[in-house]
This record gives structure tokens, sequence and C-alpha cells, in this order.
């Protein structure tokens, strides 16, 4: 079931989003990640996309949990977060070929108004920044309708980092 990888690239109170710019969540800001390799390990994985989508090399990025998206069909999303060092060149938004990235304050994130983030990391960003262990995020959709919401604290031995 978890075959993507989602990271936030963190630097102090902004995280780098993606605007995609195809299926899925397509003009939606998000973090960056994507689909576990056949033969990759998770780990792997998250460094490739982040690389791929930003142009970043991280190493030993910090395991967050999992996200479950339930539904007719359930997907489930490794988190990571990895603090960085913003470049002197990322004041400004950037294209690259799977969208635009741009750095984003947190509290802009998650304002209640903002329409333009995917609707899942809204809920989860801040319990992922505020608790140390790793957690498991379970959404259950009926379509787009969200219907509930749970997190819970996950056994960071179980994780397969």
């Amino acid at each position: 079931m978890y075959r993507y990888t989602l990271c936030l690239l963190k630097s102090q109170n902004e995280v780098l989003l993606l605007n995609r710019e195809k299926p899925p969540a397509m003009g939606l800001w998000n973090g960056v990640g994507g689909k576990i390799e056949s033969g990759e390990t998770v780990e792997a994985s998250v460094c490739r996309e982040v690389f791929e989508e930003t142009g970043y090399e991280i190493e030993h990025p910090l395991y967050k949990g999992e996200v479950i998206l339930g539904g007719e069909q359930q997907v489930g999303m490794h988190l990571f977060v990895v603090e960085v060092d913003k470049r002197e060149t990322d004041g400004t938004a950037f294209k690259t070929r799977e969208g635009i990235l741009e750095w984003k304050r947190i509290d802009w994130v998650l304002h209640p108004d903002n329409m333009g983030i995917v609707s899942n990391l809204k809920l989860y960003l801040q319990p992922m920044l505020d608790h140390p262990m790793p957690r498991r995020h379970t959404f259950r959709y009926a379509g787009h309708e969200l219907l509930t919401y749970t997190h819970d604290e996950i056994d960071e031995a179980s994780n397969i980092v």
C-alpha cells in the first residue's frame, strides 16, 4: 500500500511547496515526492524525488510517519521532513518540469481561507512538525468529501525506512 513518499523541505518558518501542473493535485500546493521505484528503499526514493523535483541533495531526512488515504482505493505515503538552508536564489517562485516551486510561510499554508493547498496537508502539517515521534494520519473519503481524519503516534521501530 505504501507506494509513495512525500517530503517537506523546511527552512525556519517556511516550507518549499510544489504547485503541480498535472494530476494528482493539479493546481494545488503540496510537498514534493513521488512513487517508490521497484527495488528502491523508501529513504533512497525520497532523496531521489527531492533532488529531481527541487535540485536539493538531501541525506537522512527525518521520518515523520505515514498518510493513509482511504476510500474506494487505499493509498499510502511515507512522510519526511528535512531542514535545509534556503538558497539565495530561492526568494521567488521558479518553474520545474513538475510545476512551480516556491517557499511558503507555514502560517500561510495553514490559514483556513487558503484553498490552494492540498486539503489533507493543512490537517497533518502541524502535527507532523509539532510531534517528535512519527504519526499515522488516516483520512477516509467518500469521493472527494472527507468523512474522518485521525492521527496517532506509531512505533518508530515499526517504520520501514
